[in-house]
């Protein structure tokens, strides 16, 4: 059961998309990048990214159980992100 979208949810999700820049190529952007399109690919349908739908405006639809279970799994995915880098870095020094 969804929550209602709130007038506040639809003019910060209004403007998240007139603001919409070209990417930008610092880090917190290809990481919310990268967290979007894993989602987007994602067998386990936590939150719906098809089309042009934007993380943040979709994640704020979500009821709590959902948000939970989304919660979860980007953790797990910044954690094998962070020793994949590590790995990378390690792989440098050799």
């Amino acid at each position: 059961n969804r929550p209602k979208d709130t007038d506040g949810q639809k003019t910060y999700c209004g403007g998240r998309k007139k603001q919409h820049t070209p990417k930008d190529n610092n880090a917190y952007t290809l990481i919310y990048e990268q967290t979007a399109e894993w989602l987007k690919n994602d067998n386990k349908n936590l939150v719906d990214l098809s089309g042009d739908k934007d993380l943040v405006c979709e994640i704020v639809k979500l009821d709590s159980f959902q948000y939970r279970a989304l919660t979860i799994e980007v953790l797990a995915f910044f954690n094998w992100l962070r020793r994949f880098a590590e790995g990378l870095i390690e792989g440098d020094n050799e």
